[in-house]
């Protein structure tokens, strides 16, 4: 694509037997694709989701993470004015095509001024199991990024955990020392696998993995980092997706060889 992709969010449909994309363009909105094999796309031309008006807080849309709950899609948007903080808005569908704004948005903000997520908060992964939308998002106050978890009856009103974040940057030699963001969660036989974006000290991207039994207390793997960039995602790692799926694990993720405003 001529102007890139950003973190793309990807949905399973079991009875259609496709999945579905949704992905942020640099400087555009929100588009939608299809693929039947998860390789190859079918995308559309228009805009499943525009930015703000000048002054709103969505005036540039970053990532999206999409989740359904019942017949209902729930886009959650990472969006700023312009280059001010991060925040994380709703947008939600019946049909995955046609999406509205929720007035409330942004449903997620920064914290308050010295804490962790003092500055942004930004990539949301939400799940929903048994009427409870949990979400984990990384927040960050400049300096360090880590992740944390809120939850939520409706989608639309989140509390986070006292305990955040639940996942913290490493020491100040380890591959994630500058952050550890939450890229894509996947859950195989009752445990929920992490992989994060995690950033040293030298600020080189690669992704990582954590486990855990309750979206809580997680454990970093002892060999991270997972994945690393070469060739056409050398030089940065982005957001995107993590599904189990037919005894897989599968990942669909952006990343850039020169700066992230050219190559996706």
């Amino acid at each position: 694509l001529a102007y890139g992709v950003l973190d793309p969010a990807v949905l399973y449909d079991s009875v259609a037997g496709e999945f579905a994309m949704w992905y942020a363009v640099p400087n555009s909105g929100v588009k939608k694709g299809i693929s039947f094999d998860g390789s190859n796309w079918y995308l559309a031309d228009r805009l499943a989701l525009s930015p703000g008006d000048v002054g709103a807080f969505d005036r540039m849309i970053h990532s999206v993470s999409v989740v359904k709950s019942g017949d209902a899609y729930l886009m959650y948007y990472t969006a700023s004015r312009n280059s001010d903080s991060l925040t994380i808005g709703l947008a939600t569908s019946q049909d995955g095509e046609n999406w509205y704004k929720h007035p409330d948005s942004p449903v997620l903000t920064h914290g308050p001024a010295l804490s962790w997520e003092a500055r942004s908060v930004s990539g949301a992964e939400v799940r929903y199991e048994n009427g409870i939308f949990t979400m984990w998002y990384g927040g960050t106050d400049n300096v360090l990024s880590h992740t944390g978890i809120a939850t939520s009856t409706d989608g639309v009103n989140w509390t986070k955990d006292p305990r955040n974040p639940v996942l913290r940057c490493g020491a100040a030699s380890a591959v994630d020392a500058t952050a550890a963001s939450v890229i894509g969660i996947a859950s195989r036989e009752g445990v929920l696998y992490m992989l994060y974006r995690s950033i040293d000290v030298g600020g080189y991207h690669s992704y990582s993995l954590a486990t855990s039994p309750d979206g809580l207390d997680w454990t970093k793997w002892v060999e991270n980092p997972v994945k690393r960039g070469t060739g056409w995602d050398a030089y940065w790692l982005g957001g995107g997706t993590l599904i189990y799926h037919n005894d897989l694990f599968r990942l669909w993720y952006c990343g850039s060889y020169s700066t992230p405003s050219s190559s996706w």
